[in-house]
């Protein structure tokens, strides 16, 4: 929700998020790497190729889902609620609900 309404405010802004000029650069890079290979320049090429690939690393966060695991105990010391154990970017998130109750 927070994330959309960021969004909303910089489009209204007319501006770039942050994944859009990773996006940018990494095709930009790209093709200035492309270009150093045609031309046989191997010193640019991995120059290019470099900052493309930091780029595309970057900008994965926000293109592909990232698998969490994800643990369901019942807990005996609060009358039988559930915890979902949630494997997340340290520190571990931890979620309990209650009886009848999904998290």
């Amino acid at each position: 929700m927070i994330a959309g309404q960021i969004a909303a405010r910089a489009e209204m802004q007319g501006r770039k998020l942050a994944k859009e000029v990773l996006d940018e650069f990494m095709h930009l890079f790209a093709e200035m790497a492309a270009s150093a290979r045609e031309g046989g320049d191997e010193t640019r090429f991995e120059k290019w190729a470099r900052l493309a690939v930091q780029c595309a690393k970057d900008l994965a966060a926000y293109q592909s889902p990232t698998l969490r695991a994800i643990m369901v105990a019942p807990n005996s010391t609060d009358g039988g609620a559930i915890r979902f154990i949630i494997d997340a970017a340290p520190p571990m998130i931890e979620a309990v609900a209650e009886p009848g109750e999904t998290a």
